[in-house]
């Protein structure tokens, strides 16, 4: 089950370790640009991953239980 909250935190967390990553990078934007990126790398991988648990999508592309990793690297 989702805990609201607990969830918020988490991709919070991320967010963060993704601006910093983007911000070490080369040629950097403003930070709005890159709150924005890193915002848009989490929603769309969150997209991707509903997707994949309702069997919207013929194969994986991210990680997950049993057989998953194997057939996202495949």
């Amino acid at each position: 089950m989702i805990v609201p909250e607990r969830l918020v935190r988490d991709l919070r967390l991320e967010r963060r370790a993704l601006e910093e990553d983007l911000r070490s990078t080369p040629g950097t934007e403003s930070a709005e640009a890159v709150t924005q990126s890193a915002s848009a790398w989490i929603l769309a991988t969150v997209f991707v991953r509903f997707c994949e648990d309702n069997k919207l999508s013929d194969a994986p592309f991210i990680a997950g239980p049993e057989d998953r990793l194997t057939l996202a690297k495949d």
